[in-house]
């Protein structure tokens, strides 16, 4: 059985409707529903009201980005 999204999960624990989520990130219940089936992924400008609002950090919303993040930095540290 594939893992659920971190999103999905946090409503799920929470009881609150993808619809009532979507309100409250002023995006479409769609949209939401998108990111939980994986159709779509957190775009970066949603990605921090999403991590404030449910508590679920970016890193567990959004893992592709948190590892090219820690690359870049790897990077930079590495020239200096």
């Amino acid at each position: 059985m594939a893992e659920k999204h971190p999103l999905a999960a946090y409503r799920k624990s929470t009881g609150i409707t993808q619809k009532a989520l979507a309100g409250e990130l002023g995006v479409a219940e769609m949209t939401v529903s998108r990111w939980e089936t994986g159709e779509r992924k957190i775009g970066v400008k949603n990605l921090a009201d999403v991590a404030k609002l449910t508590g679920i950090p970016k890193r567990e919303l959004r893992p592709d980005l948190a590892e090219s993040m820690e690359e870049v930095q790897f990077r930079s540290m590495a020239r200096t």
